[in-house]
C-alpha cells in the first residue's frame, strides 16, 4: 500500500473498523489500495466469526443471539427440528480455497454459453455448414475418414454457398465366414447407399440435393454436380476441350501473344488452370506456373514414335496432361491405370463419338505416334 497518497493517509487515520469499511475512496488516486485493504478486513472479520461460532458449537450458517442460543437457522429438517452441528470438513486453507473459487461453476456455465455463441456465429459466417449437415456448433468439418473404402467424408466447400460430403453406409458381418477366418481377415464388409450430399443455406432455408452412385468411379464429384443440375448453362461457355466436362466452367484470366490462360472451376471453385496455344493446343495443370512448360512438352511430344499398348506412361510421353487423361477415361468408362490396344480405344470412341469431341486432337496424335490407320476426323 502506497502511504504517500492523500486518500491512503486519510484512510489509515480512521480508528474503527466500521469507519474504515464505510470509507469511500472512489475517483481518487490510491483508491485500489484502499479497497484491497477493506477486502482484507472483511475476510479477517469473517474468519474470526467462523472460529467464534465453531467454538460456541453453533452452525456457522446460523444467526446467534447474545446468549449463544440459535434464533433462526435455515438448516433445519422439514419437521422444524434443527440439524445438529457438524464441523465443516477440511482445514482453513481448503475453506479459503472454496471461498475464492465458489463462483467458478457459474463462470464455467457463462463461458460455455459464450463459446457456443461464438461457434454458432462462426458457423453462420462460413455459410452454416455445421447446421446444414446436423453437426454441433464448433464441430470439426473433417468428420471422419472411411476405414474400409478410404473415402473422405469431410464437409468441403464449393462456390455459391454450396458444401458437399461424400457418404456411404458400411455393414460389418462377423458371422458370414468361420470365426477363425474373421479373426484373421476381419468381418465381411458390405457397402451400400453411396451418395454425395450437396447443401447450402438460403434466405428461405436450407437447400439440399442428394445424388446416389453405384460405385466411386471416375470424376464422381463432377458427375454429382451435373446430376444435381448445377452445371453451367449458357451459349457463351468456353469450348468443351478447355472445360473437359460439362460440369466445369472456365474463366479467361490472361491473354498474351495469342496464348490464353483460363481458370477451370467447379461451381465457382477453382480446380486448375488451362493454357491454349494460338494453334489450339490445350494443356491443363494444377499450378499456373507449370502451364508453359507442359504445353511445350506436349508440342514436342507430337512428333514421337511409340510402340506397345496404350497406358498412362505412353500418354505422358506424348505430353498429355493428367486432367485430360482422367477426363477421357471417365468419358468412356476406361481405367486410367489400365492398358489398351489401339483397336480397343477406337471401339470405345466409336461407341460414343459425341463424347470424343474434346479429345479429337489428342486421339490423332496418339494414332500418328503408333502409325495406326484410322478414319477419325
Amino acid at each position: 500500500m502506497n502511504t504517500q497518497t492523500p486518500v491512503v493517509r486519510e484512510y489509515l487515520a480512521l480508528s474503527s473498523v466500521r469507519e474504515k469499511l464505510a470509507f469511500d475512496p472512489s475517483g481518487r488516486p490510491g483508491a485500489n489500495d484502499v479497497r484491497a485493504d477493506q477486502e482484507r478486513i472483511k475476510e479477517k472479520r469473517e474468519s474470526v466469526k467462523f472460529r467464534t461460532q465453531k467454538n460456541l458449537g453453533v452452525s456457522p450458517f446460523s444467526r446467534v443471539g447474545i446468549t449463544g442460543r440459535t434464533i433462526l437457522s435455515p438448516h433445519v429438517y422439514h419437521n422444524g427440528i434443527e440439524r445438529p452441528y457438524q464441523t465443516p470438513a477440511g482445514n482453513h486453507r481448503q475453506i479459503d480455497e472454496w471461498k475464492n473459487n465458489r463462483h467458478q461453476p457459474r463462470q464455467l456455465a457463462v463461458d460455455k454459453f459464450l463459446a457456443d455463441l461464438a461457434a454458432h456465429r462462426e458457423d453462420i459466417e462460413q455459410g452454416s455448414p455445421r447446421e446444414l449437415f446436423g453437426l454441433p456448433a464448433g464441430a470439426y468439418l473433417n468428420v471422419r475418414q472411411g476405414y474400409y473404402d478410404k473415402i473422405d467424408t469431410s464437409i468441403r466447400p464449393l462456390g455459391r454457398g454450396w458444401f458437399y460430403r461424400q457418404m456411404q453406409d458400411e455393414y460389418a458381418d462377423r458371422s458370414y465366414y468361420s470365426k477363425s477366418w474373421h479373426r484373421q481377415h476381419g468381418p465381411k464388409i458390405t457397402i451400400s447407399n453411396r451418395r454425395v450430399e450437396l447443401r447450402r443455406m438460403t434466405k428461405r432455408g436450407p437447400e439440399c440435393k442428394t445424388v446416389e452412385f453405384d460405385g466411386w468411379r471416375g470424376d464422381w464429384l463432377a458427375q454429382a454436380i451435373d446430376k444435381a443440375g448445377l452445371s453451367p448453362r449458357g451459349k457463351n461457355l468456353p469450348a468443351l476441350k478447355i472445360r473437359l466436362n460439362r460440369a466445369y466452367n472456365a474463366r479467361l484470366i490472361s491473354e498474351k501473344r495469342g496464348y490464353k490462360i483460363y481458370q477451370r472451376t467447379l461451381v465457382d471453385r477453382v480446380i486448375d488452370y488451362v493454357i491454349v496455344s494460338p494453334l489450339g493446343i490445350v494443356y491443363h495443370d494444377n499450378e499456373r506456373s507449370n502451364l508453359v512448360k507442359g504445353l511445350h512438352a506436349k508440342i514436342r511430344g507430337q512428333a514421337r514414335k511409340l510402340r506397345g499398348v496404350i497406358d498412362w506412361v505412353m500418354c505422358k510421353k506424348l505430353g498429355f496432361c493428367d486432367a485430360g487423361i482422367k477426363a477421357f477415361c471417365d468419358a468412356f468408362s476406361l481405367d486410367s491405370r489400365g492398358s489398351y490396344t489401339p483397336d480397343e480405344i477406337e471401339r470405345a470412341v466409336r461407341g460414343n463419338p459425341a463424347d470424343a469431341y474434346p479429345f479429337i486432337r489428342e486421339l490423332k496424335i496418339l494414332a500418328k505416334s503408333l502409325n495406326y490407320q484410322t478414319t477419325w476426323h
